[in-house]
């Protein structure tokens, strides 16, 4: 009988030991989530305001391209109305050099004997 009251004994005394141990364990596994929590807290933090930033910044350069390009488009447009109405003149001013040309050389050439 005393053995197996030793024997009781001993695993009391191994089951406290063993409680004891996984309760230390369990504490130490809590400080280690609430660092893991209060570090990473803080980068899900910064990276939702990076990425809030991003788009905005995004948003920026994409009305400054669409601006830009409509800058461009109406300046083409400008120069198109431009080159056009030099075309034109151009053209306006070839006939009438030939009409010139023409006339002039209709004059100093004698006539052609019939």
């Amino acid at each position: 009988m005393e053995i197996a009251v030793q024997s009781l004994s001993a695993s009391q005394v191994a089951a406290r030991e063993l409680a004891e141990r996984l309760s230390s364990h369990h504490r130490e596994i809590e400080k280690v989530w609430e660092n893991y929590q209060r570090q990473f807290g803080a980068v899900d933090e910064s990276l939702s305001k990076a990425v809030q930033s991003l788009a905005e910044e995004t948003t920026k350069q994409q009305e400054n391209i669409a601006r830009f390009v409509r800058e461009v488009d109406d300046g083409c447009a400008r120069a198109v109305t431009s080159l056009q109405s030099i075309a034109t003149n151009l053209a306006q001013n070839t006939e009438d050099l030939g009409e010139t040309l023409d006339d002039f050389l209709a004059k100093i050439q004698p006539p052609m004997p019939a």
